[in-house]
């Protein structure tokens, strides 16, 4: 009896040192790649949100970094599923049927994080192909239409074959039998895709500066820089030792128009057909179709001044000057500069601040 216990807690023991040992191998190599993933996608989402596309809202850039955030994500989700099913397997204090059923679970989980992470980095490998195909046809992108009748070629001459059309019903199956999957990767690609769509136009961020300059005139000068509000509403308002508040007139309402510009604007064009016929030139041209216009929104800048002496807008006593305005995006942000100017009988200014700088 003594020999068959101690036999039975070797199998325990090796049984528990698989399982950690499963546990640590599958967090390791994960961790690893998370971290070679989120390098990649970085520089990936650097390069995309530098762009904002004229003729059309996303490109097939767009879609390689939706596809591998997607199926970043869903793998993580497994993974962690996988982590908690084990962990429960791995607690010793569940006896009988309770111990069985987290046993099995940990082991589904396991073999599930495999399957399906093939069936996603596959999806994503096949979605970019035909995005890209589909693209290049339209465009009639000689060179990328060529590489890949060059690569489907063997998978078209395995087509005569027996044991390859039925490894490719296999193959239809297995996709049959995970539709649920299929589809849970397509809705959340589609959710990312949009959010990717929606976040790039607000890449450019907000930046102004409002400077009051104490001279006579006192002019007030209004910076921004690559965003403008639709409208910007000055007030002057006078207080008496009473804190009795007088409008003093009424709101100066500023649109775009009324704003000095300058910018430089940098935009990523196809190349134009040039007189010349060398190789080099035929390559670079064909290469480049399907490349859509693309506004590079880091290399551009503009700036918008507005100046309005307000000297005469002001009377003797204590005065605040309010500038207000809204910046429309995603969150929608009002903002509202507030100063105080003193004014004295002989016509001197005190600011109580001279630059308001916001970036």
């Amino acid at each position: 009896m003594h020999r068959r216990n101690s036999n039975s807690n070797v199998q325990d023991e090796l049984s528990f040192a698989e399982r950690t040992g499963r546990l640590v191998l599958v967090t390791t190599v994960i961790g690893v790649l998370a971290i070679g993933y989120y390098k990649l996608l970085k520089i990936a989402i650097d390069l995309l949100f530098s762009k904002i596309y004229l003729k059309f809202p996303f490109s097939t850039e767009h879609l390689i970094v939706t596809c591998m955030l997607t199926t970043g994500l869903l793998i993580l989700i497994r993974t962690i599923y996988y982590c908690f099913c084990e962990f429960s397997a791995l607690d010793y204090s569940n006896k009988g049927t309770k111990r069985k059923e987290n046993i099995k679970r940990a082991d589904d989980s396991y073999s599930m994080l495999f399957k399906f992470s093939y069936l996603y980095v596959g999806l994503s490998i096949f979605i970019s192909a035909l995005f890209t195909i589909a693209t290049a046809i339209y465009f009639q992108n000689i060179i990328i239409i060529s590489f890949f009748i060059v690569l489907l070629s063997p998978f078209l001459l395995g087509l005569f074959s027996r044991n390859f059309r039925q490894q490719i019903h296999k193959g239809l199956l297995i996709i049959k039998k995970n539709l649920k999957e299929i589809w849970a990767w397509g809705g959340i690609s589609i959710i990312i895709l949009m959010l990717l769509v929606v976040t790039m136009g607000g890449m450019q961020k907000l930046s102004f500066q409002v400077n009051f300059i104490n001279d006579k005139k006192l002019p007030i000068k209004i910076h921004f820089e690559n965003k403008i509000p639709d409208n910007v509403t000055l007030s002057f308002i006078s207080t008496n030792d009473n804190e009795e508040n007088d409008i003093l007139t009424k709101e100066i309402k500023l649109t775009e128009k009324d704003f000095n510009r300058s910018f430089i604007e940098a935009t990523e064009k196809s190349i134009k057909e040039t007189k010349t016929h060398s190789i080099i030139n035929y390559l670079n041209k064909e290469m480049k179709k399907g490349f859509q216009e693309a506004y590079l929104s880091k290399i551009s800048h503009y700036d918008y001044n507005y100046a309005l002496n307000a000297s005469s807008y002001l009377k003797p006593g204590k005065n605040y000057v309010v500038i207000q305005f809204q910046i429309e995006s995603l969150n929608n942000r009002f903002y509202k500069i507030v100063n105080e100017i003193d004014v004295s009988e002989a016509g001197a200014f005190l600011i109580n601040k001279e630059d308001f700088v916001y970036k």
